[in-house]
């Protein structure tokens, strides 16, 4: 096995587990997730791309757990080889066990720029902002919530050679930051601090491939003075409709 491989996931698996028994020394509340997605890439010029995904997310709690569905669609602008524009609209529906139901609509924008790229490794610095509009179903209140999200991922291939089927390891690390403009709601969703997350990935041929990620998610609310720390579980499904589509590391 290739030594750079190795060093990459032992680190992961260390960063994970210090955060963990860090997580075990506060006031945090422990639970784990299970995310399933498809993703589908469209050219529809030599530029714009259509994308999107849908998926459903549940969280395992005695006391708070939750089903979450969505779909995302969005576009990308490809200015040049390494930089790329995107925008979109999700629509996410969270039924809870003991909290009102909610529905969130989430317009975003994005900068994605693919650097530094290696012969086996791809990259990603992606920038977004999103406008999050929640409704509590039963009541009929909303809440608007501005967030800011950075991510750096990677995507590390084992061998040079081509080869129109193989594995590749998918990494990344991502920051969330808030502006909350009201608590009641936005409590409720338990906004995340930081996501961390490694795992597995295989291409099929030119236009599919799947990928499963273990992912450390933390997360804060006011809501009962406790914070969150989430081990996720995710599957996804890539598929490239159009040949030219390029599926990159960012992990959305």
């Amino acid at each position: 096995m290739d030594p750079r491989l190795v060093i990459l996931v032992l680190s992961m698996l260390q960063v994970l587990a210090s955060t963990k028994v860090s997580a075990q020394n506060d006031d945090i509340r422990v639970t784990w997730q299970t995310w399933a997605d498809y993703t589908a890439y469209k050219m529809i010029s030599n530029k714009f791309e259509l994308y999107g995904d849908v998926g459903a997310r549940h969280l395992f709690d005695r006391d708070l757990s939750w089903s979450r569905f969505y779909i995302r669609p969005g576009i990308k602008y490809q200015v040049n080889s390494w930089l790329s524009l995107r925008a979109g609209f999700g629509t996410f529906f969270t039924a809870h066990k003991s909290l009102d139901n909610q529905m969130e609509l989430r317009p975003f924008q994005g900068v994605a720029v693919s650097w530094p790229n290696l012969p086996l490794f791809k990259f990603a610095n992606y920038v977004r902002l999103e406008q999050r509009i929640i409704y509590n179903l039963k009541t009929g209140d909303n809440n608007f919530d501005l967030r800011f999200r950075y991510q750096f991922s990677t995507s590390f291939k084992p061998s040079r050679v081509k080869k129109v089927k193989y594995f590749y390891i998918p990494a990344f690390f991502e920051l969330f930051v808030d502006r909350i403009t009201s608590n009641e709601i936005t409590e409720e969703m338990y906004p995340e601090d930081v996501r961390l997350g490694i795992g597995a990935g295989y291409i099929k041929d030119k236009n599919w491939s799947g990928q499963f990620m273990i992912i450390f998610q933390r997360a804060r609310s006011d809501l009962g003075n406790f914070k969150t720390s989430d081990l996720i579980f995710r599957f996804s499904i890539k598929h490239k409709i159009s040949p030219k589509s390029e599926m990159d590391s960012v992990i959305d």
